[in-house]
């Protein structure tokens, strides 16, 4: 699900907004959508690339942030799993 909605929907979200527009304006390039090569293309991929490269920024410099240590994985010891987590970083010297 986090695929669809960071990737999937900002990719191809100025196409499906640009199809609706078509539809909406009742324009003759959208009686249908069967000509599809009609459509721009390039600006409409370039548009979604933005928008997927702006959304990705957004989430990882205002939302995630930088863990203020070091990121230990899961591990198993003693017959348990023990969940990954980030213990702090040793002070400097």
């Amino acid at each position: 699900m986090r695929i669809f909605l960071t990737i999937l929907v900002p990719l191809f979200l100025p196409t499906v907004l640009y199809i609706l527009w078509l539809v909406a304006l009742k324009r003759p390039e959208a009686a249908g959508a069967a000509d599809w090569r009609g459509l721009p293309w390039p600006w409409l991929a370039l548009a979604g690339v933005v928008a997927t490269a702006a959304l990705l920024f957004v989430l990882r410099v205002h939302i995630t942030g930088s863990p203020q240590g070091v990121y230990v994985p899961p591990r198993y010891i003693d017959g348990r799993i023990e969940p990954g987590h980030v213990e702090p970083a040793p002070p400097a010297r």
